[in-house]
């Protein structure tokens, strides 16, 4: 099939026309073709038609206007041609279904209504050719019936719903009163499509490339979750007729559109629950410019979905960031027909990923206001839904109206509830001052604010010691001979590991490190490894922890981003060198006269016989340094999975509270065993190291490299009667589902 007007035939003559998809009409299609029996894309728009109805002439009112429009009497063509193609027929039958339930009660007919809308959603687009839409008149008494008009989106858009529906009546009317109806011209799409097609998207592109320069992931609510639900689902919420007015006049004081207070509304609430002030969401236009003359009563799609990327200013008055919003909106309406694939490919985004995962539209279409022939027409339904999880759409009038249409496997119907209200809360606080900056603005419900502080009223009693390692220093003088550490078959007592960690800090001392300086340790699980952290403590520096088995490169950046003054290891600690084979050769001597992997950093090897030689000599006691309540405990690199990694200095207040709530709600003793397996760069490891010794329980260390077998780890734990133990779901998942040849009795 050639997109060239075909040959006069024998099967060529039904067809009028041909022409080829709009880029939106070709995405719809894919969206339809890829889900097709979930109805994404098939509109549903009911009509209560109360009074006589003329059976005879609502039939011939729509045959009229079907006759019309190329929109009612096409179908798509997608197979075995180049492209996608829309193919108009000469005339197509009436797609009429006629049904009867006035016998039925209203509950009745409620329910048959339902379920008819929902067969007729999964029936879709594809049994009803040569049109694509289809239309159900049913009876529910002698001056009552319900019309039913469904279509799929891509024949046409709600812009063009009211014009239709209102030639309908019009043309019901004019039959019944037996005249000619006299019903306007309208521009045929195709004209749209031809201009659409004839674009240089040269301006666009730069547009949009500049537009969209820096974003590099979708803009997510951060509320999203697995439901375990399949459909979609809309909430509405109708602001109160004095709100609506208050809306409308700050927008006409500040020369606003409702438009743009309502879409700065749901930006400020989109960067609250994403954490950004820098959010991208879908904005739908109407594609009803000035580009042809007429477009503005067309029949068709030309309605397109690009992206809104909005800049939350909360040093700006509401006002002036509010006409910054709609300058934005106005230069963007030059490109709004710009297909959003092309915009897609032109963004920063990894390829496959969307731009946006929400959608606005302003619904400001015409009105239906036909009606007469003692006939009156209601519309009482409008249901759609898209390829998209979440739809924000406002539906100006008296009492302007805020629908979300979502998904049910994303969202939960309270989630949406909560996110309506809280729309609802800051368009109100918006509208009630212009001049208040936007940051002043209530950014929670006021009825989650009074939950977040009855829920967060959480004050509670915190040792007044410097840090953790006063608590640990505390146990080594009432229990020095008890068990502190287990590695294997070595142990070391709290007595031990306080005099080994205060010779360390002496060196330390002695070495040049000083308060809020970073040391940084490579090592494997092993006592010297909380020998190294308390010294670093009681030397007043920072620990920074380093896994031994990480890339070179990722061991260096973090030794240089941190500005580390010192590194403590082993002589058998080291990267991986290119063929994969450790790396011992740390440079220098033993006590860190050279470099390491070039960093410049000098290190200390504990297990070198000159370290320990030295240390041997040192004072037991600790040394003497200012308080160090407040300043860094530790400095932890997150994974880099989202670019470079980027080190967080955690206080010593903070791992001082987490422990204190934890033994507040877990309540360790000398009794415990806690199993240590995390690795040292996962913040987790900073309790399990660290709480257990606050309480003068025993930690087991896992052996390097045997924290994910869970095989070893029941033995362990079985073993060494170990009453406490961290997972994270996965390994619990395998843990669990492990065939165990012994029971584990002491885990509690």
């Amino acid at each position: 099939m050639k997109t060239s007007r075909p040959e006069v035939g024998a099967q060529e003559r039904a067809i009028e026309d041909i022409y080829p998809l709009t880029a939106m009409q070709q995405g719809m299609l894919l969206h339809t073709l890829l889900a097709p029996d979930s109805g994404i894309y098939w509109l549903q728009t009911g009509l209560l038609l109360e009074g006589d109805l003329d059976r005879d002439a609502f039939e011939q009112a729509w045959t009229l206007v079907f006759a019309r429009h190329a929109a009612l009497r096409g179908i798509v063509v997608w197979e075995d041609v180049p492209t996608p193609m829309w193919v108009v027929y000469r005339s197509v039958p009436l797609p009429l279904t006629l049904l009867d339930w006035s016998d039925r009660d209203e509950a009745a007919q409620d329910e048959a209504l339902a379920e008819l809308l929902a067969a007729d959603r999964e029936r879709g687009m594809g049994a009803d050719r040569p049109s694509m839409a289809r239309i159900t008149l049913v009876r529910l008494g002698s001056r009552r019936h319900q019309l039913v008009w469904s279509r799929h989106h891509l024949a046409l858009d709600g812009w063009s719903t009211p014009i239709v529906l209102n030639e309908f009546l019009e043309a019901y009317d004019a039959v019944v009163a037996g005249v000619a109806p006299a019903l306007p011209a309208r521009r045929p799409f195709r004209d749209h499509v031809a201009w659409a097609m004839g674009q240089d998207l040269g301006p666009a592109e730069a547009y949009w490339r500049d537009r969209l320069r820096g974003v590099e992931t979708a803009t997510t609510l951060q509320i999203e979750g697995e439901t375990g639900l399949r459909g979609h689902d809309i909430r509405r919420r109708r602001l109160s007729h004095g709100t609506t007015s208050s809306l409308s006049a700050f927008a006409r004081r500040h020369r606003l559109t409702v438009n743009t207070v309502v879409q700065g509304a749901w930006a400020l609430l989109m960067s609250v629950y994403a954490g950004t002030d820098d959010v991208v969401y879908g904005s739908v236009t109407s594609g009803r410019g000035d580009h042809l003359t007429g477009v503005e009563s067309m029949v068709g799609l030309l309605l397109n979905s690009i992206p809104a990327r909005v800049r939350v200013d909360r040093t700006a008055s509401v006002a002036a960031w509010l006409r910054t919003l709609q300058k934005d909106q106005v230069a963007s309406r030059r490109f709004e027909h710009t297909p959003l694939t092309s915009i897609q490919s032109w963004a920063e985004l990894p390829s496959g990923q969307s731009l946006f995962t929400s959608i606005f539209v302003f619904e400001n279409f015409p009105g239906i206001t036909g009606g007469g022939g003692g006939l009156r027409a209601t519309e009482n339904f409008a249901r759609e839904h898209n390829n998209y999880p979440l739809t924000v759409a406002a539906f100006p009038g008296d009492e302007l109206e805020i629908g979300m249409t979502y998904d049910l496997s994303r969202f939960t119907d309270a989630t949406i509830e909560r996110l309506l209200a809280h729309l609802e809360e800051l368009i109100v606080a918006i509208v009630a001052d212009g001049g208040r900056r936007v940051g002043e603005l209530p950014l929670f419900p006021s009825v989650e604010q009074q939950i977040v502080r009855e829920w967060n009223s959480t004050d509670a009693p915190v040792p007044a010691v410097a840090g953790v390692h006063e608590l640990i220093a505390a146990q080594a003088v009432r229990h020095p001979d008890a068990v502190a550490v287990i590695l294997d078959d070595d142990r070391l007592t709290y007595g031990e590991l306080e005099a080994r960690a205060n010779q360390l800090a002496h060196h330390l001392r002695d070495r040049g490190v000083d308060r809020e300086q970073v040391v940084g340790v490579c090592l494997h699980r092993h006592p010297d490894l909380l020998i190294a952290l308390l010294a670093i403590w009681k030397a007043g520096a920072v620990y920074l922890p380093l896994d031994p088995d990480h890339p070179t490169d990722r061991l260096t950046y973090t030794l240089t981003d941190s500005h580390a003054t010192l590194l403590l290891t082993h002589t058998t600690t080291g990267p991986t060198s290119g063929d994969g084979e450790r790396n011992t050769n740390h440079g220098g001597s033993a006590d860190g006269g050279g470099d390491w992997r070039d960093t410049g950093v000098p290190v200390i090897t504990l297990d070198d016989p000159v370290t320990v030689q030295k240390l041997d000599a040192l004072p037991t006691d600790p040394p003497d340094i200012p308080a160090t309540g407040g300043q860094g405990a530790y400095l932890i690199y997150t994974s880099g999975s989202t670019g470079r990694p980027k080190g967080v200095l955690i206080p010593h207040h903070g791992l001082l509270n987490r422990i204190t709530w934890m033994q507040n709600t877990y309540h360790l003793t000398p009794a415990d065993r806690v199993l240590h397996k995390t690795p040292t760069t996962f913040d987790v490891s900073m309790w399990e190291l660290t709480w257990p010794l606050t309480t003068g329980a025993t930690m087991i260390l896992a052996a390097p490299h045997r924290h994910g077998d869970p095989a070893y780890l029941a033995d362990l734990i079985h073993h060494h009667h170990i009453s406490v133990t961290h997972f994270v779901p996965s390994l619990l998942h395998h843990f669990a589902h492990h065939p165990w040849p012994t029971p584990l009795p002491t885990l509690r």
